[in-house]
């Protein structure tokens, strides 16, 4: 995957995946550094810190980085377990905070875009304009296909890309994920279904 230049003054690429064996778990990164970043957890009153230090092999492949960019923040620590008030920040060098989305977060604030092309079904993720994109597709017809995606901002080299990552709120066998880094700017986002051609979406 080319690497991409970024114009985004957060700089900060993440996602929540949810619970799983009692640890709440996902992860972030700033496509400009290396380094682990710092995760704040606001849990009504309280508030946690965390750092996303542990090694994911799908950020790793995404972002041709270290890939120790995870984090797993243990159930027992949240007052409240994962509901409408647990917010999550990844945290910069700058101290600036940025929230992270996920399945599970609320719904105004997980907000995506959907929509069905054909017999295939397209979800993205808000928050695209990051740097990064990720969402899911699945194809209808032929479930157990993983969609190839091509990115294509019109004038730098196009993205090809398959959905294979886990997603809990995907339907199916939930591998129909994807994830990848992109060059921000003004330009719209084409994502075509490399093997049919057909546009899915344009976004502005």
């Amino acid at each position: 995957m080319a690497r991409a230049r970024l114009s985004h003054e957060d700089r900060v690429c993440g996602w929540v995946d949810g619970s799983t064996r009692g640890f709440l778990r996902g992860w972030c990164l700033s496509p400009d550094s290396d380094i682990p970043m710092r995760v704040k957890l606001v849990d009504g009153a309280d508030i946690h810190i965390a750092t996303a230090d542990l090694f994911r092999l799908d950020v790793q492949r995404a972002y041709g980085m270290s890939g120790y960019h995870g984090f797993a923040v243990p159930l027992s620590k949240l007052r409240n377990g994962i509901d409408r008030r647990l917010a999550i920040f990844a945290v910069t060098t700058a101290g600036a905070e940025v929230r992270l989305a996920g399945p599970r977060t609320p719904r105004a604030w997980r907000r995506g875009r959907m929509r069905e092309v054909g017999s295939i079904i397209l979800k993205i993720d808000p928050g695209w304009r990051r740097g990064c994109i990720s969402g899911w597709a699945l194809d209808r017809s032929e479930p157990t296909r993983r969609v190839e995606l091509t990115i294509s901002n019109g004038f730098s080299r196009d993205l090809e890309l398959r959905a294979t990552r886990f997603r809990d709120d995907a339907t199916g066998d939930g591998l129909h994920g994807f994830l990848a880094q992109i060059e921000s700017g003004p330009r719209p986002l084409t994502l075509i279904d490399s093997r049919r051609g057909v546009i899915l979406a344009k976004l502005t």
